[in-house]
């Protein structure tokens, strides 16, 4: 009988409260500022590179450059935003609202048109032979590999018809070499010289280890320490620029140091 009037009492006390649930979809849910729902494009900005399918952890994005088509598949996208960081156009950005339930498989395809594009990022790509440190940031950077370096023959080339004038080795080089056609200049700090580490801050992440071109950086967080080989470092900056606690600098020397140093974090 006490079971039966809990339940009795726990009816008639809903009978007077609003419903937890609401009944999504008729009625709207009001989503938090950070809450990632669905994948948007602005196609119009799209270069059909395909960085954002390379990147995506689920094979939920397709693009076809031949067609110039962009599809997701809802279901299967997994709403990490990896495809949205990765973007050299910044055209891809997350919505807050999800989509739409369905009993089939929601493809979602987006038609553009890649000449338009391609007329507004300021022209073909400028190389500056004089300033180029043949470091290889701008061909790892490229999401359609129109870029070689050789270091070895200190050689840079590109293939026009592959580059797709997205920016994005202009972007990657730390010695303003690479330039688009309108001829503007970056405004990074170009400062050239011995890298050296405030070890008291650093938080031995490994990530200026992984921004090295040259792999002349070592990390070793069981020891605590952090390394460089001066004769593999070639001062391009990619580490101080990857640095996320700002503790690896350039000191600006003419004079660049040799062998390797190695610093202890106490």
């Amino acid at each position: 009988m006490s079971k039966f009037m809990s339940f009795a009492g726990h009816a008639l006390s809903n009978l007077f409260h609003k419903p937890v649930t609401t009944s999504y979809p008729f009625v709207k849910n009001e989503f938090t500022e950070r809450t990632r729902g669905s994948i948007q494009i602005d196609i119009d900005d799209c270069l059909f590179c395909g960085m954002c399918a390379r990147k995506c952890p689920s094979n939920a994005i397709k693009v076809d450059k031949a067609t110039k088509t962009w599809s997701i598949e809802r279901m299967g996208c997994v709403q990490c935003a990896y495809c949205v960081v990765s973007c050299p156009k910044d055209c891809l950005h997350v919505d807050r609202n999800y989509t739409e339930p369905s009993n089939t498989k929601t493809v979602d395809t987006y038609q553009g048109k890649v000449e338009e594009a391609k007329a507004s990022t300021g022209g073909e790509v400028q190389f500056k032979e004089e300033n180029c440190i043949y470091c290889t940031l701008c061909a790892k950077k490229c999401p359609v590999g129109a870029i070689t370096v050789d270091r070895e023959a200190k050689s840079w080339s590109i293939n026009k018809d592959e580059c797709m004038q997205c920016g994005a080795c202009v972007e990657a080089c730390r010695k303003d070499a690479l330039s688009m056609g309108s001829g503007e200049e970056k405004a990074e700090d170009n400062a050239s010289g011995n890298v050296e580490v405030d070890i008291e801050t650093c938080v031995l992440c490994g990530l200026c280890a992984k921004k090295c071109p040259v792999n002349a950086i070592e990390v070793d967080r069981a020891n605590k320490t952090w390394s460089i080989n001066r004769d593999e470092c070639i001062q391009c900056g990619a580490c101080v620029g990857g640095c996320p606690k700002k503790c690896l600098k350039q000191d600006g020397s003419a004079d660049a140091k040799t062998g390797k140093d190695t610093v202890t974090k106490a």
